[in-house]
């Protein structure tokens, strides 16, 4: 248990990483491999398929314990998202005035509103532009947490049979594949991105089944099919097969998004397993994918804050750093500073937390 769990905080952390490359639009040289729209093709999805592959089907299988499952999905979320949201609306005003991001300044009310407006998962924070991907999230795992103990419940009542449940649940993860695909295809949009949730929710069942069997198919997850997968998605990148983009409803041909998307998923569990052997990188990913609400919620300050120091050394004028979320054409180097200042950030918070819980305990 222990080694999948390793396993899924390398897989969240490639997805991680992911999402910052995305931001960052890299564009790899001399191949001129546009790596942000390879990213784009499995990255959201990722966190789905993980969010699956952890789901407890023995402990969440019947209607008297799904609330909660969605009390600690909805707590998890919920806590957080206030914390950075509130915490960014305070900052609101300033990090305007430093040309930070292209905004005007809050008054008072507005401050109130969009206090209020995180406790309902809403943000008007730029900086916090990711955010959106969370109320999906949680709409995902309340739609499979239902449909899986809906499956069990019929199952149990009428059918008796092993194979009902997965038999039940395979059908209402089509029917979910189906709105999905036509809501985004016509261009949708609902309350939370909910259109995004309906394609989610078959991700989700993906993950659950490849934990369920991951014992006898982690041998299909190596090198040869980490290559293989890696160079059909390049290509598919190269020559803008399908271009996918969930935040706008964009997911390319309708009838390649799922295909497409099970090959980034199986490049990312190539990848994970492949670097479990390799102790620095596999602890470094797994720092990432423990931290990856951190990461999300601050990458894109960092992002202009290092705008801010490359404008001095080059002492570009103020209105060079006006561009969001980034400024200048540096390639995989805002990954690397977001990875190392945010490895520093928690590190010393992690480490203040040590210090204040000693110094409590020896006062008492």
């Amino acid at each position: 248990m222990n080694q999948r769990n390793k396993l899924i905080d390398s897989v969240k952390g490639i997805g991680m990483i992911s999402v910052i490359i995305g931001h960052s639009l890299v564009t790899l040289p001399i191949t001129h491999l546009k790596l942000g729209i390879f990213v784009y093709l499995y990255n959201i999805m990722l966190f789905f398929f993980v969010a699956g592959f952890l789901y407890d089907g023995n402990k969440y299988n019947r209607f008297e314990s799904v609330h909660i499952y969605i009390g600690k999905r909805f707590y998890g979320i919920f806590k957080p998202y206030v914390q950075y949201n509130t915490g960014f609306v305070l900052l609101h005003n300033l990090l305007s005035s430093l040309s930070l991001i292209i905004a005007g300044s809050y008054s008072v009310n507005e401050c109130i509103i969009w206090l209020i407006s995180g406790a309902v998962l809403q943000t008007n924070e730029a900086m916090l532009g990711a955010f959106w991907f969370l109320p999906v999230l949680f709409v995902s795992c309340v739609l499979f947490c239902i449909s899986f103990c809906l499956s069990a419940d019929i199952s149990a009542r009428f059918c008796n049979r092993k194979n009902a449940t997965n038999i039940l649940m395979s059908l209402i993860m089509l029917l979910f594949a189906i709105l999905g695909l036509y809501t985004n295809s016509i261009g949708m949009y609902l309350s939370y991105h909910i259109q995004i949730a309906l394609l989610a929710v078959p991700i989700m069942y993906l993950g659950y089944i490849s934990k369920k069997y991951y014992p006898k198919i982690r041998s299909l997850f190596s090198w040869v099919g980490c290559l293989a997968s890696c160079a059909v998605l390049c290509l598919i990148a190269h020559y803008n097969v399908i271009s996918v983009e969930l935040s706008v409803n964009q997911i390319g041909n309708a009838f390649l998004f799922y295909p497409v998307t099970c090959i980034g998923l199986y490049f990312c569990m190539c990848l994970a397993n492949i670097l479990q052997k390799c102790s620095p990188v596999q602890k470094l990913l797994s720092f990432i994918g423990k931290n990856s609400f951190h990461f999300m919620a601050l990458h894109l300050l960092i992002f202009k804050l290092f705008d801010r120091l490359v404008s001095l050394f080059r002492s570009d004028p103020e209105t060079v750093i006006n561009a969001f979320p980034y400024s200048y054409n540096l390639g995989l180097t805002y990954t690397v500073v977001t990875v190392i200042v945010m490895g520093i950030i928690i590190t010393l918070v992690k480490n203040a937390k040590k210090v204040c819980r000693r110094t409590v305990k020896q006062e008492k």
